[in-house]
């Protein structure tokens, strides 16, 4: 086995899988073994029990024993699949609720064919909590309450599944993905001899070799050029060959119509009702917090752009109020005035956690920031961030890009930022915690209305009803 940087190691094991800075700093003084600490935190967790022992878990395959854990902490991505199981030391064991067995899925499809549901068959290329989520996920579990639809998906590892299911498939929808080519040709073939239309869902301005450089441009870091030139290929290639698009916002929809001329129609970013459930605990449980927190929440270097719009007024603000603090989740490149912040404890790291238990962290903030460049890029982007924070009763204030726009009535449930206007907002919300408050419950029922329930079932079964004439 090779050995492992101790500072690098615990390092990714308070990033990817949330465990406390507190814990590890406790792990340095008493001289234990990092593999000692893993090795028992993973024999006294449900984490070893439900995963490693589990035949059946993607992830049990991978990981056969503690002493795979160095190999594995290499492997991004599986430190993000870890990242969105069971993490050590927490009191809860979620399991991700699109983890259902390929049988159960298609039998899922059968039933509602046989009682006369048209469903949806979504192609995905693997389960995450980012984009599968919402784009999949999310209206699987919607369209489970549908009279006339049944979206269901299925990975690439499943075509077999897939094959004998599109035949009866009213239409095809593939989630977001690159490097698919040959199945995805495959399937539009069989698709298109039983006249079936395809679409793609598509969330992101990927889909075009002409904005690369804008991408690049936004991601900023190290990004690797290289990399996303085959990934914006791949999307060309497959987004040339489909029928329709679906997506997250008529901006993007737009940009999607300007490259190849197809129909698009839009099904917005939603919470599921394992989000929705625990956000409701969360508001339960709600109490107003010492002093004054500021929550960011895209606490990852690709963010470091996005984050320097409102950096100097965000900095401002907590040196002119000493009850004031910024809760970061993930690691961040910040200026050298911020990291001064840092080191004073008015920055603080948080790691990054289940996407349930990120709603309680935004429960525990006053405020939650989305800062944003402004370019075709961002306005790509949906207001995933402002309909989350709103599910916890907390205010966001936001970067003024198309979605955030669309969803923000500034200052009735929210507030829009430009450069020069975040102090200002920042601190209106900060000397008026009872207005705060009412913006607050306002953003949560505007939530719950629009990004949840019966509209947003019906604006799904509009779309598909759309593409299945």
């Amino acid at each position: 086995m090779k050995e492992v940087d101790k500072d690098q190691y615990i390092k990714a094991l308070e990033s990817e899988l949330s465990a406390s800075i507190e814990r590890e700093k406790r792990l340095s003084d008493t001289g234990m073994s990092i593999r000692e600490f893993v090795t028992r935190k993973f024999e006294d967790t449900g984490f070893y029990r439900n995963y490693v022992g589990n035949p059946n878990s993607g992830v049990g395959k991978v990981i056969r024993a503690p002493r795979s854990f160095y190999r594995i902490i290499r492997n991004p991505e599986v430190r993000k699949s870890i990242m969105q199981k069971k993490t050590l030391g927490d009191d809860k064991n979620f399991l991700d609720p699109w983890d259902i067995d390929v049988g159960v899925r298609k039998r899922i499809a059968k039933e509602a064919i046989a009682n006369g549901k048209k469903v949806v068959l979504y192609c995905a290329e693997k389960p995450d909590s980012a984009t599968f989520r919402y784009r999949c996920y999310n209206t699987f579990q919607a369209t489970l309450g549908s009279q006339d639809w049944q979206a269901v998906y299925f990975f690439k590892n499943e075509m077999d599944v897939i094959e004998e299911i599109l035949p009866k498939s009213a239409i095809v929808v593939f989630g977001r993905q690159s490097g698919q080519e040959k199945n995805v040709e495959r399937i539009v073939k069989i698709a298109h001899s039983n006249h079936t239309k395809v679409g793609l869902d598509i969330d992101d301005l990927v889909f075009d070799m002409k904005y690369l450089n804008t991408f690049l441009d936004v991601i900023g870091g190290k990004a690797s050029k290289s990399y996303w030139m085959s990934y914006f290929a791949s999307s060309q290639f497959i987004a040339k060959r489909m029928d329709f698009f679906i997506t997250t916002n008529d901006f993007l929809a737009r940009k999607l119509k300007e490259s190849f001329n197809k129909p698009c129609k839009v099904i917005r970013n939603s919470l599921n009702t394992e989000q929705v459930e625990a956000s409701m605990v969360y508001v339960r449980e709600k109490k107003k917090p010492e002093g004054f927190t500021i929550g960011y929440f895209s606490g990852t270097p690709t963010h470091a752009k996005d984050f320097a719009v409102a950096e100097p007024e965000l900095v401002r603000f907590l040196k002119q109020h000493d009850d004031a603090v910024l809760n970061v989740v993930g690691y961040m490149d910040f200026s050298a005035t911020a990291k001064s912040l840092i080191e004073s404890g008015k920055i603080k790291f948080l790691p990054a956690v289940d996407f349930r238990k990120l709603q309680r962290l935004m429960s525990e903030v006053d405020v939650n920031i989305a800062p944003l460049l402004l370019n075709d890029f961002t306005n790509c982007k949906s207001e995933l961030k402002f309909f989350e924070a709103a599910a916890v009763e907390t205010t966001t204030i936001a970067s003024p890009t198309y979605a955030f726009k669309k969803a923000i009535k500034d200052g009735e449930n929210g507030f829009l930022a430009k450069p020069g206007e975040w102090y200002d907002k920042i601190e209106y919300l900060y000397e008026h915690p009872e207005e705060n408050k009412k913006i607050a419950v306002r953003a949560r029922e505007y939530a719950l209305k629009h990004y949840y329930g019966a509209e947003f079932l019906k604006e799904v079964e509009s779309v598909y009803e759309y593409f299945s004439k």
